[in-house]
């Protein structure tokens, strides 16, 4: 959920607006130029007669790597029928080294003001799918396309894929327009705000600092993981309804340390879902310290991470165990993360990156940080939710 957030977020910062000028399928693609990243400028018209993927995407976005691996097996299939371009809008300096890291056969380019307004989007992956002669056939999410889909395409016949239209919205908005000096309340409501994604918020300053939460369009399930404070890879599969919540809890001040316990607490009276946790022995990722000890740098003030996605972390003052929940929430471990490293709650400086198209170089910032990173067995406690009768 962690990184779903971020990725929401990060991408409205960049996007204000949804232009009337935005192309829909069955429109004619104008022939455009694309600012190049490696090598020279790319000039779509040229390829009237082949299936043009034009996939947004970003490095930090995983679902987008796992795309490209399977995008870059098609073309080695569909050779020069296809022609994939794949526009982000990091740094050029960023793009030439995962182009020369993973060697694939896709035309990189940069987002510009033009592409914006054409294909307006707000997550990624996002891809368009543009067929010989130019008629653009969908507007989807990535994991929609296939070998299949884009022959079909080749051939001329129609294809009906989900359409990925998204509208623009403030991550910021209260839903709820809680007045500030409200001291506690608890408001639980059916999920009825369609037109926005699946969001959370924690209050970091002014009248709600530390002591207000709000959960939009979340399921059960994710609304109990965020109370027990546990990643997905701690829950046993948990039957689910289906229904989603909008959730806003506000406390007082002298009870903003125990707020997750309070939102368990309310969660159990409003929903009444019951809770089984098995001590049960499962593969885990342990983090201890090198033979020589770390090489973190002190820190004497606890702050709020500056930096979180999935091939970064920044918090100038944060402990080992928080770090170690980063490398599990975001999904970068795949498994539970163990802290074994008997640092306790010191806090300290922690500048984490890596290319995620490179695993070695992930493995290289935890020796430099003087961790280490082992496969092995722990027994550990696993979460199963019922809902209640």
């Amino acid at each position: 959920m962690k990184k779903v957030l971020v990725l929401w977020i990060c991408l409205f910062l960049g996007f204000i607006s949804f232009c009337q000028e935005r192309l829909q399928i069955g429109d004619t693609l104008p022939d455009i130029q694309i600012l190049s990243v490696v090598g020279s400028d790319i000039q779509v018209d040229a390829w009237r007669d082949q299936v043009v993927v034009i996939e947004f995407w970003a490095t930090w976005c995983a679902p987008c790597l796992e795309r490209f691996r399977e995008l870059a097996s098609i073309q080695e299939r569909m050779g020069d029928d296809l022609k994939v371009i794949a526009i982000t809008d990091e740094d050029d300096s960023r793009i030439k080294v995962f182009a020369e890291n993973t060697q694939y056969p896709f035309y990189f380019g940069s987002l510009t003001k033009e592409l914006r307004t054409l294909f307006p989007y707000l997550s990624v992956p996002h891809a368009i799918v543009v067929a010989p002669g130019g008629t653009i056939k969908a507007i989807t999410s990535g994991e929609n396309l296939s070998m299949e889909v884009l022959q079909q395409v080749l051939a001329g016949a129609d294809i009906d894929l989900p359409l990925k239209e998204e509208v623009a919205w403030d991550p910021l908005e209260d839903l709820f327009e809680r007045d500030s000096m409200v001291s506690n309340v608890l408001e639980i409501r059916p999920g009825e705000r369609t037109d926005i994604p699946q969001h959370s918020r924690t209050y970091q300053d002014g009248p709600f600092k530390n002591r207000r939460l709000t959960y939009v369009n979340f399921e059960v399930t994710s609304l109990y993981r965020e109370a027990l404070d546990i990643s997905a890879y701690r829950m046993i599969d948990s039957d689910e309804l289906g229904e989603r919540y909008c959730v806003d809890l506000v406390v007082k001040h002298s009870e903003s340390t125990k707020i997750k316990d309070i939102l368990l607490d309310s969660l159990q009276h409003y929903f009444g879902w019951k809770i089984d946790i098995e001590e049960r022995e499962n593969t885990v990722w342990v983090i201890s310290q090198a033979p020589d000890g770390h090489n973190l740098s002190e820190a004497d003030t606890p702050t709020y991470i500056k930096k979180a996605n999935g091939t970064r972390y920044e918090r100038p003052g944060g402990t080992v165990a928080q770090f170690c929940a980063y490398l599990e929430g975001y999904g970068l471990a795949g498994k539970p993360v163990i802290d074994e490293t008997g640092l306790g709650d010191q806090l300290f400086s922690i500048d984490f990156s890596f290319l995620p198209e490179k695993t070695e170089t992930f493995f290289d910032t935890m020796r430099r940080l003087g961790l280490e990173v082992k496969n092995e067995k722990r027994t550990i406690s696993f979460f199963k939710l019922t809902p209640g009768i």
